[in-house]
């Protein structure tokens, strides 16, 4: 269970924890007590630990394979309990798995998170949905959205993503979306 709370932390909703563990409601609620009488988590309302470092501990003592895993499930877990961007964060830390689904999951909590004008945001869950990888004909696409998040947040790698965008596109209009990426950024590729 501190394992379930460490991956879910902070969105730590107690029936979340309590699947992932695996754990009735009964032997949930018992665990959960102990863990509270031994300092780990904190009482009161919601699963949180007692200490930031207590989490770290228990998060990094876990093997990369199963934390990997946990996330994954974690992410499924918050999809069901329609929590998309919460699931995009878990994916973040979750083995690519070449799942369509996941993909999309990733590029639409990237859009809202531009849409909040975070692109610093936006950019780790688009690198990680072209990790997945997407399906080839959406590859482009994402390079393109990649790009122009990365423009936003500043970042050098905007202009080599823009490029790669430009020459994967085989739809004209995406090209054409391509090349009204700021005249700056292009030219540094020669597509101005």
């Amino acid at each position: 269970l501190a394992q379930a709370v460490a991956v879910l932390d902070p969105d730590a909703a107690s029936r979340h924890a309590a699947e992932l563990a695996g754990l009735a409601p009964a032997r949930f609620a018992e665990i959960v007590d102990l863990l509270c009488r031994a300092g780990v988590l904190a009482a009161g309302a919601g699963l949180r630990f007692a200490h930031p470092i207590l989490r770290t501990v228990i998060y990094d003592d876990m093997p990369p394979t199963v934390r990997a895993r946990a996330h994954r499930r974690a992410a499924d877990l918050l999809v069901a309990a329609h929590a998309p961007d919460q699931a995009a964060l878990r994916l973040l830390r979750a083995e690519p798995a070449g799942d369509g689904a996941r993909v999309r999951l990733l590029r639409d909590s990237a859009r809202r998170q531009l849409a909040f004008g975070a692109p610093e945001a936006a950019v780790p869950l688009l690198e990680r949905a072209l990790a997945e990888p997407p399906e080839p004909e959406a590859d482009a696409e994402a390079l393109f959205e990649l790009g122009h998040a990365e423009l936003l947040a500043g970042r050098g790698a905007a202009v080599a993503d823009l490029h790669r965008a430009h020459e994967a596109a085989t739809d004209p209009a995406l090209r054409v979306r391509v090349a009204r990426e700021p005249a700056g950024a292009l030219a540094q590729v020669g597509q101005g």
